[in-house]
């Protein structure tokens, strides 16, 4: 396992010691040049003395090297048992150079017939070996060089399907190249073509390891021109130009973010009968409100299940909610556009957006999905739990999450920020009653609103042009117990609190 240690060739490694017979070490080439082969011959040995004892009286094996083809082959002859009794003991058989070993694997029960080859070091059964079991004469096991294939692909596009003018801006493509070839690594250019209503062009230097994909990030590009973009993604010509592009069809909006192209609904994901959320990732430049989440729902089962969509900050909480929604037949296989009650402000900062799974004693998957390579794009797909509060868990091995946020470009305007520190609210956990104070010094109105995890609002109250501080007990004992949301809404901002009732 030393790295150290290349260019090894084993047979059988394994302390040895003279066998039955005279031992013998012999090194022998026949053919003729260019197609010559060398045999390496070891005969008349035994495993060494040593605990456990003795397996073997007598051994022999060759190392076989074939010019040309560079293929080894290692050859085992008639081996002869002991009388010892019978005792587990490990030896190591394979090749090794500076890339990870290929080495045979047997348990010390198994017949050698039914040995199994291991890419890289032995990590449970070695090439192991007891008196019960031998060689049948002439067992050969061979490695044969793999042969180079020049082929980069472009596996993948990642880029947004919808990319919102202003606010969606440098957006950067990233592109995946495969690299085919067992043996070496490859360097060469690859090329970002933006053309359509906007156009664009970029090329970045790129080297893979051999066998190996690797995710090239290009310069980004900010679009100024609502319409349809086409961006491709190439590299030059090799063994295999079928793979040497792909493309991906993007709408440049002024509205509306979405890693979905026009490609079909393929499957849908959800939490069967269980809760959560499912959420996509974006990213805002400027300031924006989130007034719409559009969702594609699919999966017969969704009809008469509970869902409504959400809206969470860059840490998880969330921070808007839609109401909630008993999906019909005729609301699957589109999108269903959903609004969000009080639009969240987000600048300069990721956001996500998705939809909530009600817990259901029939499983449901109600999240239309599109094919992506697996693993898919970093920093894209998500889920969360049902409540939220917690950073979401990547989920990339999926497909591409049909989820749309639908925002309004704000950059610019003057915002008044209301800090979470001007609502107070204890106790939480609460159980009996619930003590609320609002501060504010601008003599303005404001909502306040107590929403279950559902989207129903279950307390609300309106305060006209109040200046100063608000004070109310709220009795909760009569409302089931769970996660509720607070919410206080002015003409110019919100502020949201995570309610506990138990």
């Amino acid at each position: 396992t030393d790295a150290a240690d290349n260019n090894i060739i084993s047979a059988f490694n394994h302390d040895l010691a003279a066998g039955s017979g005279t031992p013998e070490y012999r090194v022998f080439t026949v053919g003729t040049a260019g197609s010559q082969v060398t045999t390496i011959q070891f005969k008349n040995l035994r495993d060494k003395t040593t605990l456990p004892v003795v397996q073997y009286d007598n051994i022999q094996f060759q190392i076989r090297l074939y010019e040309g083809t560079n293929k080894i082959e290692l050859v085992y002859g008639t081996w002869t048992i002991s009388a010892n009794a019978t005792a587990f003991k490990s030896a190591a058989a394979g090749v090794k150079t500076t890339a990870p070993a290929v080495v045979v694997t047997k348990s010390s029960s198994g017949i050698w017939s039914a040995a199994t080859f291991l890419n890289g070091n032995y990590v449970g059964n070695a090439f192991n070996f007891r008196n019960t079991v031998l060689p049948d004469a002439g067992r050969t096991f061979g490695f044969t060089p793999a042969t180079a294939t020049a082929d980069v692909a472009v596996s993948a596009v990642f880029t947004l399907g919808k990319l919102p003018i202003g606010v969606g801006v440098p957006h950067i493509v990233t592109g995946r190249f495969r690299n085919a070839d067992p043996c070496s690594p490859v360097t060469f250019v690859a090329t970002l073509n933006i053309t359509g209503a906007n156009t664009f062009t970029n090329t970045q230097n790129v080297t893979i390891p051999a066998a190996s994909s690797l995710d090239v990030n290009f310069a980004g590009f900010s679009p100024t021109v609502a319409g349809v973009n086409v961006v491709t993604l190439s590299k030059p010509s090799d063994n295999n130009n079928a793979n040497n592009s792909a493309v991906y069809r993007q709408e440049v909006t002024t509205t509306t973010y979405s890693y979905s192209d026009t490609a079909a609904s393929v499957n849908s994901i959800g939490y069967n009968t269980s809760a959560g959320l499912i959420l996509n990732k974006y990213t805002v430049t400027g300031s924006v409100k989130v007034n719409t989440v559009n969702v594609y729902l699919a999966n017969a089962p969704t009809v008469g299940k509970k869902v409504f969509a959400v809206v969470l900050d860059a840490a998880g909480t969330i921070v808007g909610m839609s109401d909630t929604l008993v999906p019909a037949s005729g609301d699957l296989n589109k999108y269903y556009s959903f609004t969000v009650k009080t639009p969240p402000t987000v600048t300069n900062a990721s956001f996500f957006v998705g939809l909530a799974q009600v817990a259901n004693a029939v499983g449901y998957y109600p999240v239309g999905m599109q094919t992506e390579v697996n693993p898919g794009r970093n920093g894209a797909y998500y889920t969360a739990p049902l409540a939220g509060g917690a950073a979401p868990a990547e989920a990339n091995t999926f497909g591409r999450f049909m989820i749309e946020a639908v925002v309004t470009n704000i950059t610019g305007i003057a915002s008044y920020e209301l800090s979470n520190s001007n609502l107070l609210v204890f106790p939480n956990p609460a159980n009996d009653q619930l003590n609320l104070i609002f501060t504010d010094k601008t003599a303005e109105s404001f909502d306040m609103k107590l929403i279950g995890l559902n989207g129903q609002v279950v307390y609300s109250e309106n305060i006209k042009q109040f200046a100063g501080q608000f004070s109310h007990t709220l009795n909760v004992s009569g409302y089931a117990k769970g996660i509720y949301f607070l919410q206080v809404t002015t003409d110019k901002a919100v502020s949201t609190k995570k309610i506990v009732i138990q």
